[in-house]
């Protein structure tokens, strides 16, 4: 009996979970596959994590080129039981989004179905904008930051009610702001926002202090363990987003006013509605207390995002919790008109009925939704990275990226370097003169130091990479005078047919390699006009694809002075031919020249040229040409 009167006394808020999770669930499938490059970056860290090496981007120095540490373990710990990282965090994001939700059910806890209305209200403001239901399926931190910032502002209207042990609530409020604090580095803010709000509401009394020292203190407990982790792990004393990212300067404060400006035609039903509520709660003292809290939380926030200059990344990801806490100041609003009996609650259905109906028109037309559901570009980094991973995991070329999310994750055991410096510390601390002005977290590079990295493999631009470099290292090192006659533009093809224009360097890991008697060049440096590629053979094998509208031929080779022959490998029927300063010898097997190896005289350092046909059938595999001295 007592078990069924629990049930039902928690049947209002399980059916505001349930209504507000099918709300969110319902419009996340509109979002798929959306998953932001940046969300990819953090998956690296926890799948090198999982397999031992370290909480880190890359093998060699170590460096912290993510900014939501809790987050990475919180999909870690899921990723111990399910190894398809991106389902884990969105599953995560969800489930998070959702402990938002439970939040604001907690702060009214409702015993009846007549009491539901205010965290039902507040439950559907949070998952009816595009920016949380986004960000719930997206990826990255913000669904856990607005779970955590929601629950400790929650208990934290019951030290501003004066109910239970002051001291007990305080210290769970600091916990979870503390945990806030370390899963982004800038939401300590919150921190100090819930400890002013305490003290605007609440006074300077010696109990109020004692509160806010005591939150205070445990936060910076957390922080205090961040710095020392970082220093002793990564030898630094700010993550390397910090250095990427951040510059205080006026065009950075122009565009973060522009970020949160023009979210505003999209959320201003939320906005009006939680001046309306602050408007109906003015005159109760305890509801005043409570929207101070939330509210100075939200605009210190917002202020912050302005400062930073808001973010690239699509659905406005950084107003998530400033949506969360106008929903939680909105809960605030209906309760109070709620319980002016039944008129209160009609009026107070109503007004919410309308808001949430015009907010949710207004979702469909905010440019940003566009943006998120357009945004699908990572996902050609499953087939190139995996490609990738399978033609050169032997070799373990270094694989130069702009983007260093998903190319990087799915091909894990390749070594990467950013280009654009999120994870690489030598980067992100060599500013040029107008940091700050430019494309946030794009603006670093150092051609000489990328190209004395020599890389194997560079994709410019996103994935699938560009012939022409699109930011200032790539573009300083495509100016560099010994670019181009040691990179080569190559089309690679992977299964999928994602075509790819990736630069490879002719000579190193994957390029030409040479011994004194022995020269082998890999096929795929061969040029196919007009636009043939280089792809897995049937075998698997990374291989060049030759017929008769694609033949092969590279220029400008150098073996040296003396006797060669000439071995093309790979399958199918072809035929080798070898031009300039050379005099060519039939093999002893071969005396018309036409079968076997192709053998020649070079008199001097003088280039030769090859060309490769198809002799018969529909088409061949070359997976390389081997060059060998030989001596009459």
């Amino acid at each position: 009996m007592r078990g069924y009167a629990l049930a039902r006394s928690q049947a209002p808020t399980f059916a505001i979970l349930a209504l507000t999770a099918g709300a969110l669930l319902w419009q996340a499938r509109e979002y798929m596959p959306f998953f932001v490059d940046d969300s990819f970056i953090a998956l690296r860290y926890v799948w090198r994590l999982l397999h031992g090496h370290g909480l880190t981007w890359t093998d060699g120095e170590r460096v912290e080129g993510y900014s939501d540490l809790l987050w990475l373990l919180l999909i870690a710990a899921g990723g111990i039981f399910d190894g398809d990282l991106v389902m884990v965090s969105r599953f995560m994001g969800v489930v998070t989004t959702m402990g938002a939700v439970l939040a604001i059910a907690f702060a009214y806890r409702p015993r009846r179905l007549a009491e539901m209305l205010p965290p039902l209200v507040g439950g559907l403001a949070i998952v009816l904008t595009s920016p949380v239901v986004a960000w719930s399926i997206g990826g990255l931190e913000q669904p856990l930051l607005a779970a955590l910032v929601s629950w400790a502002i929650v208990l934290s209207y019951r030290l501003v009610d004066g109910c239970g042990d002051g001291r007990r609530t305080a210290t769970r409020v600091g916990v979870l702001l503390g945990l806030a604090a370390i899963t982004r580095p800038d939401a300590g803010l919150f921190a100090a926002a819930t400890c002013g709000g305490l003290l605007a509401t609440s006074g300077l009394r010696r109990s109020n202090l004692q509160t806010v020292a005591r939150i205070g203190s445990i936060v910076a407990l957390f922080i205090l363990g961040q710095v020392v982790f970082r220093r002793a792990y990564y030898a630094a004393w700010l993550p390397n987003t910090a250095h990427v990212k951040l510059a205080f300067t006026w065009t950075r404060a122009r565009q973060g006013w522009e970020y949160v400006a023009g979210a505003e035609p999209y959320l201003r039903s939320l906005l009006l509605m939680a001046l309306a509520a602050a408007a109906a709660s003015a005159i109760r003292r305890e509801s005043r207390r409570r929207l101070v809290i939330a509210l100075v939380n939200a605009v210190a926030w917002t202020a912050y995002v302005v400062v930073i200059g808001g973010d690239i990344s699509p659905a406005r990801r950084h107003l998530v919790v400033p949506i969360v806490l106008l929903a939680l100041a909105i809960a605030e609003g209906v309760h109070g008109i709620a319980t002016r009996g039944r008129m209160g609650r009609g009026l107070a259905a109503a007004l919410a009925a309308v808001g949430l109906v015009t907010l949710a028109r207004a979702q469909s037309r905010d440019p940003e939704r566009t943006h998120a559901l357009n945004d699908t570009w990572p996902w050609t980094g499953r087939e190139v990275g995996a490609f990738l991973e399978r033609a050169f995991a032997a070799d373990r070329p270094l694989v130069a990226v702009d983007a260093a999310g998903s190319l990087p994750y799915f091909a894990p055991h390749l070594p990467c370097l950013d280009m654009l410096g999120l994870n690489d510390r030598t980067l992100a601390t060599r500013h040029p003169p107008e940091f700050g002005q430019g494309f946030i977290g794009h603006e670093l590079g150092d051609g000489d130091y990328l190209f004395g990295r020599r890389p194997d493999l560079i994709a410019f631009g996103s994935p699938i990479g560009d012939s022409e470099a699109h930011w200032r290292g790539g573009r300083e090192m495509q100016r560099r005078p010994d670019f181009y006659p040691l990179y080569q533009l190559v089309r690679f093809e992977t299964p999928e047919g994602v075509s790819t224009r990736l630069w490879v360097r002719r000579e190193g890991r994957i390029g030409v390699t040479r011994t004194e008697s022995e020269i082998i060049v890999p096929a795929y440096l061969f040029d196919t006009p007009p636009g043939g590629f280089a792809g897995l053979d049937d075998g698997g094998r990374l291989a060049l694809r030759v017929d008769d509208s694609h033949p092969a031929f590279i220029g400008d080779l150098h073996p040296g002075p003396g006797h060669w022959s000439v071995r093309v490998e790979g399958s199918g029927d072809v035929e080798a031919t070898i031009t300039g300063t050379v005099s060519r010898i039939p093999a002893p097997d071969d005396a018309d020249g036409s079968r076997g190896e192709l053998r020649f005289v070079l008199r001097d350092d003088a280039p030769a040229s090859i060309t490769v046909r198809l002799r018969t059938g529909d088409r061949a595999f070359l997976r390389r040409v081997v060059f060998r001295r030989w001596t009459t």
